[in-house]
């Protein structure tokens, strides 16, 4: 399958929820998806540290990105964190390796770090193939 690089970056990128947290894509090749996210106040708890939820969006970003390369259509049903420990600086990544690209069934690991290359938090994913990418039916769903 040819990917247009372009237009699929354009989409991730410009998406409403990527555009809400200010989430951009660094990188992006066959299976693999690296995203930046520059860290703001809003983004803290009660307590101040940076709130899980975002951590696990800049992660379902990377996820989702890393998919969206491949010659099928993933969703997924079912996804793992661990929170490792709270970032620092005002940067956080997440990378998205696609493990596994089946038939029926996909794995991904992700992995989000700060600006100092400290792992923050690690994930895995699986996803189920609904079609093929050029089948528009399978988009619909």
């Amino acid at each position: 399958m040819d990917v247009d690089w372009v237009n699929t970056r354009k989409r991730f990128d410009s998406s409403p929820y990527a555009l809400c947290l200010g989430m951009k894509l660094v990188e992006l090749t066959t299976g693999y998806a690296k995203v930046e996210l520059k860290l703001k106040d809003e983004f803290r708890n009660w307590d101040g540290r940076i709130q899980g939820g975002v951590i696990v969006s800049l992660l379902d970003q990377a996820f989702g990105a890393a998919l969206n390369t491949l010659d099928r259509v993933y969703v997924a049903v079912q996804l793992n964190v661990n929170f490792l420990t709270a970032p620092e600086g005002d940067t956080i990544y997440a990378e998205s390796t696609v493990l596994h690209r089946g038939k029926s069934l996909g794995v991904s690991e992700m992995v989000v770090t700060d600006s100092g290359g400290k792992l923050i938090a690690r994930g895995l994913g699986t996803t189920i193939a609904i079609g093929d990418r050029g089948d528009t039916s399978a988009m619909q769903r």
